[in-house]
């Protein structure tokens, strides 16, 4: 059964695509369903209950516990109030604690393990603390606190096996300026972890477990990659076996990028999605060994069916909604198909069918639900009206052991709609009026189809052990730069700091002392010696005051004069007569003097203008 939140209600479709009214017809396991509103609705035992009337406040988000003993539901904060609701099979509620985050993501900061004997939470985004409760005694009050030196970014409850003698773990990773701490704390010891891992990535960490818990994959990464390579940041993952083993190993990462990582349900396999687009498939063993290239495709989803046996590798998102189903027993394409805009993707409970969905909020307009068999075939399409929207579309939850295996014949041939006579046959939609219709043949589509033709020579392919040798192991520099500890920063006095009570320390009066004297002693480095003055002797003064006495008398005369020439220059007569030259002197011949003419270089008279002229006598 196929259940739609639409704007005008919960529709319930089978697979076939036969709708059917929510009767006592329909028989459906507990369900939480939040819509766009403040109606939260629990379908339980086909009764259908308001949880926002139980709560008495808008709820935000909800999330069921593994086994669906219980219900989470967080809601927007009131000041002086819980928002953070744990509600039991009769909707009555056992917990209330307070959440001081986002309300959207209050459910995620809650952790339960798969048999759901322990359950963990955080109370602040930014907390360094980790609250473990047993939930065989309360829910209400903690066993246990887990408390690290920098925030807890992310945390969860490992799966467990249900064997006795294995031990259940929880999780806490830390994340560094360059690296990031996973912990590992064996329950119920919540002093000290059993032991840890470093990983490569300072701003995120992930968990992906095996279902049966023996194993989990590190996924860290940074949201900008530093070379500048990568629009996604840097990525970089870790295999820690938790039972049957200690095993530590380095995931094989392409370019630094990771899209998406799964395991098998049966916990055999797992598969990771790395580099560019198109991007590496890669299937590993539970031992962390590469067994199998699917090739480089344009994917970055991975869904196991219920059996394991196919997989489905999607390329959703910003990727043209491209669909590959995979036989994993014998590792061959059973099918393809297209699924554009796809938000929801999910195999249905016995594995025969596949639903793709477009929902809103992500996609405004345009939503749809789409049903394709196991090997690729379109089978069923609903489009809703765009005066609707379809927020959620899933399948209804059935336990495995009810159906069976579909096996696939071997000489099974691979579907491509492209060559399917009943999809020829169908009408195509016409074209819209005004749109853009480009050529079909460019030099640039020419271009795109070769590289993607000589892309798709490059898989798929068996792998051998030592094929991702150099991408899995660590050289001794790496593994030393993740052990280094920074360098520690500048211990710098706060803004106001003395008028904090117990704030930033004062240093004592010996320490200011010292510290003073230390900068004297630096400044009278960096000052040059001064000169020292010494006085000239007596005879040497007297020689200077009376050259200096004789100067002063010399400028004191050119300036007189100067002053008495500019005057004459002013107030002069315009129309001066030369004066006649001198008389030859009488002494001529007999010797030399020096006579001072007072004449203008325009033969006109002018006192202390002339110049020097030499007589004989």
């Amino acid at each position: 059964m196929i259940v739609q939140v639409e704007k005008s209600g919960i529709k319930f479709y089978d697979q076939s695509g036969v709708a059917h009214e929510a009767s006592s017809d329909v028989s459906l396991e507990p369900m939480a369903i939040l819509t766009e509103g403040d109606a939260t609705v629990l379908n339980m035992d086909n009764e259908m209950i308001q949880i926002k009337d139980i709560v008495n406040m808008d709820v935000s988000s909800i999330a069921f516990s593994p086994k669906k003993s219980y219900l989470v539901a967080c809601c927007k904060p009131v000041e002086g109030q819980n928002n953070l609701f744990i509600l039991d099979k009769d909707i009555k509620i056992v917990a209330e604690h307070l959440w001081k985050g986002s309300s959207v993501d209050g459910c995620k900061n809650v952790s339960w393990g798969n048999d759901e004997k322990y359950m963990a939470r955080k109370d602040t985004p930014s907390s360094k603390s980790v609250y473990v409760y047993e939930v065989a005694e309360s829910l209400q009050k903690e066993v246990g606190i887990i408390t690290v030196e920098k925030r807890v970014n992310n945390f969860e409850v490992a799966p467990h096996g249900g064997s006795e003698d294995k031990p259940h773990f929880l999780v806490v990773g830390t994340c560094g300026e360059t690296s990031s701490l996973t912990r590992f704390y064996q329950l119920p010891n919540f002093e000290k972890e059993k032991f840890k891992n470093l990983s490569r990535g300072g701003q995120e960490i992930n968990f992906v477990f095996a279902p049966d818990g023996h194993a989990v994959i590190i996924w860290a990464s940074f949201d900008v990659d530093s070379t500048g390579q990568n629009y996604y940041g840097q990525h970089d993952l870790r295999y820690v076996q938790l039972g049957g083993g200690n095993k530590r190993s380095k995931v094989a990462v392409f370019d630094s990028q990771v899209s998406d990582v799964a395991w098998s349900p049966d916990s055999q396999d797992f598969i990771v999605i790395s580099g560019k687009q198109p991007a590496v498939c890669t299937l590993y063993n539970n031992n962390c060994i590469p067994t199998f290239e699917f090739g480089r495709i344009h994917a970055n989803t991975i869904r196991y069916s219920p059996f394991s046996n196919l997989v489905l590798l999607g390329g959703f998102g910003n990727l043209v909604g491209g669909i590959q189903i995979w036989n994993k027993e014998n590792l061959k394409l059973i099918g393809k198909n297209k699924a554009h805009c796809t938000v929801v993707c999910e195999w249905s409970p016995d594995g025969s069918q596949i639903l793709t969905a477009v929902t809103h909020p992500r996609v405004r307009i345009d939503n749809e639900l789409k049903q394709f068999t196991y090997y690729g075939k379109q089978i069923q399409h609903r489009k809703i009206d765009n005066t609707d929207a379809l927020f959620f579309a899933g399948w209804q939850p059935h336990d495995i052991s009810e159906f069976t295996k579909i096996e696939v014949p071997e000489d099974f041939e691979e579907y491509d709609p492209e060559t399917d006579p009943e999809e020829q046959e169908k009408p195509k939609p016409a074209a819209k009026r005004g749109r853009l219709v480009f050529p079909r043949s460019t030099a640039f589509s020419s271009m795109m189809r070769n590289e993607m033709n000589s892309v798709a020579t490059q898989g798929p392919r068996k792998l051998k052990k030592d094929d991702y040798k150099e991408y899995m192991l660590e050289s001794v520099e790496e593994k030393n730069a993740l052990k280094a500890k920074p360098k520690p920063k500048a211990k710098v006095a706060p803004k106001n700091s003395w008028r904090r009570s117990g704030g930033f320390e004062i240093p004592s009066k010996e320490d200011q002392e010292a510290e003073n004297k230390k900068k004297e002693e630096e400044e009278k480095k960096l000052t040059p010696a001064p000169v020292e003055y010494r006085a000239p002797p007596p005879s040497q003064k007297k020689e200077q005051n009376l050259n200096e006495r004789n100067q002063q008398s010399k400028n004191k005369k050119r300036r007189n004069r100067n002053k008495k020439k500019k005057n004459q220059v002013k107030g002069g007569p315009q129309n001066a007569t030369p004066a006649p030259a001198p008389a030859p002197s009488a002494y001529q011949g007999h010797g030399y003097y020096n006579q001072k003419q007072d004449f203008n270089s325009q033969g006109y008279y002018e006192e202390g203008y002339g110049y020097d002229q030499n007589y004989d006598y």
